[in-house]
């Protein structure tokens, strides 16, 4: 019990039905995805695929808790949800800045089934991302967490930092590499 002390004594929300569906929607959405990550990097150690990915082990515990509608993880995946949509947007839109598009047209004519797959999983896991967002977003779930001070924030924020942050690095990378 003496561990627990630190924690503020903050109230916690009542959640209405409507937002416990959304909780659950999104948080079995989040289960899944994270499970067939781990899956895939399963298959590609298995098979000496390179492979590269920080959402597995996450996705699978932040389902867990969005699930069970823990207040501060409602939060914190609202923000990262907006946060890595909008970084791996603006990546998209600096890329053909940072790397020459010859490169690129050459490994979509040597490659061309891993490229397009890569291309599609990205699109679908900003598509997640972006959902998960919008989702966390709803009126009935800010209103429910913005009384116990538990609010995601303003819709900007999260996504600002990220693009910025992206946009960040890409000037850099172009700046030390030019």
């Amino acid at each position: 019990m003496e561990l627990l002390k630190w924690r503020p004594n903050r109230p916690q929300p009542v959640i209405s039905d409507e937002v416990r569906q959304i909780l659950h929607r999104v948080g079995l959405a989040m289960l899944v995805f994270g499970l067939l990550d781990i899956g895939m990097m399963i298959y590609c150690i298995a098979n000496d695929v390179s492979y590269s990915s920080s959402f597995n082990l996450f996705a699978v515990i932040s389902g867990i808790y969005l699930y069970r509608g823990h207040p501060w993880y409602v939060k914190w995946v609202t923000r990262a949800a907006g946060f890595y949509a909008a970084a791996f947007c603006t990546m998209v839109l600096i890329s053909p800045i940072l790397f020459p598009v010859d490169l690129g047209l050459l490994q979509l004519r040597l490659h061309r089934v891993d490229v397009v797959v890569g291309v599609l999983v990205s699109i679908g896991v900003v598509t997640f991302l972006t959902r998960v967002y919008r989702e966390l977003r709803h009126t009935p779930v800010l209103t429910t967490f913005e009384a116990t001070e538990y609010s995601p924030g303003t819709f900007w924020a999260a996504p600002l930092c990220g693009a910025m942050l992206a946009l960040g690095a890409g000037v850099l990378f172009f700046v030390l590499m030019h």
